[in-house]
């Protein structure tokens, strides 16, 4: 819990940047997001694969356009940044860490089942955000759903 706790406090820190700075929430939230999630969950590994390479991040990804795809293709961690995204895209959203929770437990499973039972909030942001469309995986908002899909 005090992991998820920090990493809650961690958003609730961006949504105070976001508050500072109204513009990123409007047109460039995907791209912040996607950024610091490079940075706080990936950075490590990604650096010593470069390394490893002998190449710089500036060779592996010549162009913002070129390191957005690249992370989108990786189906946990697009989960997670259309997720925050979508979360951070409102102000009023109070994060939690349980949010962190739903958030971990949706990558590890949302791109990788055909049918995903959460809560009423968490399944619209996953219909809204064209999650479930992309991964072709059935959001139930209640378990009493669940027969009819099976």
């Amino acid at each position: 819990m005090v992991v998820s706790a920090q990493r809650a406090t961690q958003e609730i820190e961006q949504v105070q940047r976001f508050n500072a700075n109204p513009a990123w929430r409007r047109g460039h939230v995907r791209d912040v997001v996607m950024a610091r999630e490079v940075m706080i969950e990936i950075n490590e590994v990604l650096w010593r694969g470069l390394t490893a390479r002998g190449m710089t991040l500036e060779a592996a990804f010549p162009d913002p356009e070129v390191a957005r795809h690249a992370f989108d293709v990786m189906p946990s961690f697009d989960v997670s940044v259309s997720l925050k995204t979508a979360y951070h895209r409102n102000p009023a959203h109070n994060w939690t860490p349980n949010d962190i929770h739903d958030i971990d437990a949706l990558a590890s499973t949302l791109p990788y089942c055909d049918i995903v039972v959460t809560d009423k909030e968490v399944a619209s942001h996953i219909v809204q955000t064209g999650l479930s469309r992309r991964f072709k995986t059935a959001v139930l908002p209640r378990l009493a759903e669940l027969p009819k899909y099976l």
